[in-house]
């Protein structure tokens, strides 16, 4: 458009560690052109970590609660993040 282009991948790789341990790794990049590319490559690199950084917070969060809902016997449709079947 008028603004320019964008255009962005990522790639990401889960790794165990132990019985009750993941590590999740994860690369990303960006490309953009046009006016948009003259504010700076970097505050568009620092928008994008912010928000890989909110991103991987929030997953955190429910995975954490996730966990508690098991620990604590919830049944499975009531734990967070699950969806029920359709029928």
């Amino acid at each position: 458009g008028i603004a320019g282009h964008g255009k962005g991948s990522a790639t990401v790789r889960l790794e165990p560690d132990g019985p009750d341990e993941t590590i999740l790794h994860y690369t990303a990049q960006a490309t953009v052109g046009g006016k948009i590319a003259q504010i700076g490559s970097r505050l568009i690199d620092i928008a994008a970590q912010r928000m890989a950084a909110d991103f991987f917070a929030a997953f955190k969060r429910k995975v954490q609660e996730r966990q508690a809902g098991e620990a604590a016997g919830l049944p499975r449709a009531a734990l967070p993040g699950t969806r029920a079947a359709a029928p």
